[in-house]
């Protein structure tokens, strides 16, 4: 399974700040994105033949692979990705402010699971700065001869082209609450469906990637977890680029946090609520019932093993869809000073706001768990003498604090 390899809060230690002045020059062009023309998905006729045109190639036709540096977009996420760490399946309630029926921010079942990006601290330049990085990805991919890399290595382009788009997009519509419901152009055409992408002279959407390039080429559930939908609930976005190196590994910790998460998998009575993610790659499970179960399976831990028991349908129900935003897209009220971070860890907290205060002390609380979960699994192993392994007791959900159901 998954394991972070950072601490359970983790941006970077140089500051947002310092993003714009160690990229590359070319990054700093004037954007003005808000003045483009989207069409969509669904107004606008598909590239006849999407899939078969971006049909990556088996093998490479040169004997030497050319190599992508994403360096540049490596600095970027390790600067604005926060690493919220496994789940522990612990949801969490949220009193209303004083005098108020108003709950701010992240709270419910999803509300500590998930990467999340610090997008309230973004400056203009920071921005532009993506915005442009961007740019430079599309022209890449259209300058690129993808029978020069490896599947690996296409995919990996995808996966980097879609993320960045999805994070510029938020972060130009910012405070934004539900990334979905973003509006593109004069006809108002929704995030996920407006071609708001160009490879190669055809227009793409967010959609399109997903379902017309990678899912209709690499027939595999794994290619799932690569994409960053913008949401909490959907697969983490990750603090470092894809790359043909290392796409494979990422995609399955990203593989096995989702399911094991209750993002991914809730047990309800006789039947399993499931995200909503796999009812639109439904095309890589013919038998839907059968098949999702068999993948579910192959990244769950005992307890979700358990709760995907034959009797218990796969009902596709979890969707949390607000922004994988440290705020929630509440950028007010904000406490005197300023946000401090050392090492990975929060070391100064008057700077965010009491909402924001309140899920980081609810986040350190998840690492306590974790922590005691996995001492207790320490001291339950059974030494078998004269054997050559250990025999591990069966992994059992830890149950809430009263304070801590939703």
């Amino acid at each position: 399974m998954h394991k972070s390899a950072r601490p359970y809060f983790s941006p970077a230690h140089l500051g947002l700040s310092a993003i714009i002045l160690l990229l590359p020059v070319t990054t700093m062009a004037k954007v003005d994105n808000h003045k483009q023309s989207y069409t969509s998905t669904a107004t606008q006729a598909t590239h006849p033949s999407m899939a078969v045109f971006f049909s990556p190639s088996s093998a490479p036709t040169k004997s030497k692979t050319l190599s992508i540096d994403y360096s540049t977009l490596d600095f970027i996420l390790q600067n604005i990705v926060i690493d919220f760490g496994p789940s522990d399946r612990v949801s969490i309630r949220v009193r209303p402010e004083t005098g108020t029926r108003i709950t701010n921010g992240h709270f419910g079942p999803a509300a500590l699971e998930g990467n999340r990006i610090y997008f309230s601290k973004f400056s203009p330049a920071i921005r532009k700065a993506i915005t442009n990085f961007r740019r430079d990805l599309e022209a890449l991919g259209t300058r690129l001869d993808f029978a020069t890399i490896t599947r690996d290595q296409q995919l990996a382009y995808w996966y980097n082209l879609h993320n960045i788009a999805v994070i510029e997009q938020i972060a130009l519509h910012y405070p934004v609450k539900i990334p979905d419901n973003i509006l593109l152009g004069d006809a108002k055409v929704k995030l996920q469906d407006a071609k708001i992408l160009n490879v190669k002279g055809v227009p793409l959407s967010l959609h399109d990637i997903r379902t017309q390039i990678v899912f209709a080429n690499w027939h595999d559930p794994l290619t799932i977890y690569g994409f960053f939908h913008g949401s909490v609930g959907g697969p983490n976005i990750l603090p470092l680029a894809f790359t043909g190196t290392n796409v494979r590994e990422l995609l399955a910790q990203n593989a096995d946090e989702f399911v094991n998460s209750l993002r991914g998998v809730r047990k309800f009575g006789h039947s399993v609520h499931v995200s909503r993610i796999y009812q639109e790659a439904s095309s890589l499970f013919p038998e839907w019932q059968t098949d999702l179960r068999r993948h579910l399976l192959s990244h769950a831990n005992m307890v979700v093993q358990n709760q995907l028991d034959n009797d218990n349908t796969l009902v596709v129900k979890e969707k949390f869809n607000k922004v994988a935003d440290l705020m929630g897209g509440y950028v007010t009220g904000a406490g005197k000073g300023r946000t401090v971070i050392k090492n990975g860890y929060l070391v100064d907290e008057r700077g965010l706001p009491a909402h924001v205060q309140t899920l980081l002390q609810n986040l350190l609380r998840k690492q306590q768990r974790l922590q005691r979960r996995e001492r207790n699994r320490f001291r339950e192993r059974i030494v078998i003498v004269g054997e050559d392994h250990d025999v591990d007791k069966p992994e059992t959900a830890e149950q809430p604090s009263s304070d801590e159901q939703n």
